[in-house]
């Protein structure tokens, strides 16, 4: 998570939606796009990082499968 509205700014309010076009949402969402980036960068060099991942998540889900709740397409 990266901080884009004033510190103790509530969730899910018009204040929320008000720092949205500030300063500090653009350098939070700058620096957002720069971490993922940085990190898509890193697991590229280090295929062992999504191995590791993919087995984490198996471990957390704990034998559950995912149901997108979106129907398939007809």
């Amino acid at each position: 998570m990266v901080a884009c509205e004033p510190v103790g700014t509530p969730l899910h309010t018009w204040q929320v939606v008000s720092t949205g076009k500030t300063s500090i949402a653009h350098k939070g969402m700058l620096h957002a796009g720069k971490v993922m980036a940085a990190t898509a960068i890193e697991v590229l060099h280090n295929p062992d990082i999504l191995e590791k991942a993919k087995i984490e998540l198996i471990e957390q889900r704990n034998g559950e499968e995912y149901v997108s709740p979106i129907p398939p397409e007809e």
